[in-house]
């Protein structure tokens, strides 16, 4: 026999076993991937079927990734263990494996690939502090195009959250400062595939709601308010609610940055006694409010003859307050220290005074809070009143010219009266010395009279005029 024919024979031989290997392959069926899904540990999990397994030995996984050429072989499972296979070896926050699975005969012989099937991968997205939902998106499960879906929350108290999830971007409700686990879980027919796993903890909303008064201070015509707040990172603003009646309520708001524990208002006064409570307000706008309303001190004064009569009110809910009663008449000086009591009476000396006027205030103080009230003060320019007629018919009621003292008692006193010719008809050097209408024992006739006073007060000279009338 030739070489050629010992060739063709060769050549025959290997075409017959080609053909019966091939048809052997055609007669193998094509597994089906029922699911790719994932495990709470987030491990693939690919699990499959197939409609005869006779003629099968094993099967073989295959995986590959989008940017790869063809599928590359990764593991083989044999036909009498479970049709399921785990891949380990997957990092779910770059890489995203389509995996296929074959069928082995006997002989080796490998079927077509079954279709791909990959996984759902979930991407975080915001999260809403203030609506406490995790935003998020999905991909679709790719294998099964009329798949539907669904988001899912839990917790370690089991499923917190579960919803439909039409769309791919998606929120979820969480609970803050707890573990949250999130996945999304597809279904068709009457298979489905899970999701990789997210686990995240929300944030708690970080506010301290220690808000208070710290010091309210009458200036007159705006309060000045002190308020202490605990900073703390969701804190937005500070409000204080000023109450100048039960029904009259007037609302300020500041914001404030993240370290400040003082926040001052100023507010028109509406009322000497009215009230303020405080409360403090978050990122989300939630607001809470120290209930508790203080009441402001507001200061009264009565004149007396060397003196003055003080008394104000005691702040509601604020009992045996401190109070401290200044006086100021060039300096600030303390004038009396009081426990508890809401009135007190200050006699004037003649000291030296350089000032046209006195004022008085109250401090009053406990532990936590400063209150300080309006100012009243006494003008010292008018410590003697003149009056501008009197009656010398001798009824016993003002019979005699002469200056009221309100306070102080002039150190130097001069009064004198002239008829409309400038004679002079009388002459006095003592504050209570008056004229009683009589010019050498006889009383003057009806009219105007001019009278002329110099003297001092605590140092300060004044020099005054003016005209009586005599009536009788």
């Amino acid at each position: 026999m030739t070489n050629n024919s010992s060739w063709r024979i060769f050549i025959v031989i290997m075409l017959f076993f080609t053909a019966i290997s091939h048809t052997q392959a055609q007669t193998l069926p094509i597994p089906r991937i029922d699911s790719v899904s994932m495990t709470f540990d987030n491990k693939v999990c690919i699990g499959w079927s197939v409609e005869n397994a006779d003629a099968i030995k094993k099967f073989v996984i295959y995986r590959k990734r989008t940017i790869d050429f063809a599928y590359l072989p990764l593991d083989t499972v044999y036909v009498t263990s479970p049709w399921v296979w785990y891949d380990n070896n997957v990092d779910l926050s770059s890489e995203r494996w389509f995996y296929s699975v074959a069928a082995m005969s006997v002989g080796d012989t490998i079927s077509g690939l079954a279709s791909p099937h990959t996984y759902i991968t979930l991407a975080l997205g915001q999260y809403e502090i203030c609506h406490q939902k995790q935003h998020f998106q999905r991909t679709n499960y790719v294998g099964w195009e009329n798949a539907t879906y669904e988001m899912i929350c839990e917790t370690n108290s089991g499923i917190f959250f579960r919803s439909p999830m039409p769309e791919s971007i998606a929120s979820v409700p969480v609970v803050p400062g707890v573990e949250n686990r999130i996945y999304v879980r597809a279904r068709w027919n009457s298979n489905s595939s899970t999701s990789m796993s997210i686990m995240v903890i929300p944030d708690i909303m970080q506010i301290d709601t220690h808000v208070g008064l710290r010091r309210i201070e009458n200036k007159g015509l705006n309060f000045e308010v002190e308020v202490y707040s605990s900073p703390s990172r969701d804190r937005r603003s500070v409000i204080l609610n000023y109450f100048s009646t039960d029904t009259e309520v007037y609302n300020f708001q500041q914001e404030v940055a993240l370290a400040t524990q003082s926040v001052s208002f100023t507010i028109p006064v509406k009322n000497l006694t009215g009230s303020f409570s405080v409360a403090v307000k978050d990122i989300c706008d939630s607001i809470y409010l120290n209930p508790h309303r203080v009441q402001a001190i507001g200061l009264n004064m009565i004149e007396r003859p060397n003196g003055v009569y003080l008394s104000w009110n005691e702040p509601e809910g604020y009992p045996n307050l401190n109070y401290t009663v200044f006086l100021n008449d060039g300096y600030d000086r303390v004038i009396a220290q009081l426990s508890g009591q809401t009135q007190h009476y200050h006699q004037f000396y003649n000291a030296a005074i350089s000032v046209s006027s006195i004022c008085f205030w109250i401090v009053g103080s406990n532990d936590t809070l400063t209150w300080i009230s309006n100012q009243r003060c006494i003008n010292t320019d008018e410590d003697l009143i003149w009056p501008n007629a009197f009656i010398p018919d001798g009824d016993g009621f003002d019979e005699v010219f002469r200056p009221v003292v309100k306070r102080f008692y002039p150190d130097t006193y001069s009064l004198e009266i002239f008829d409309k010719k400038a004679h002079r008809l009388f002459i006095s050097n003592h504050v209570d010395q008056g004229w009683n209408g009589k010019y050498q024992g006889v009383l003057v006739p009806l009219g105007a009279y001019i009278w002329r006073s110099n003297y001092t007060i605590s140092g300060k000279k004044y020099q005054k005029q003016g005209v009586v009338n005599v009536i009788y």
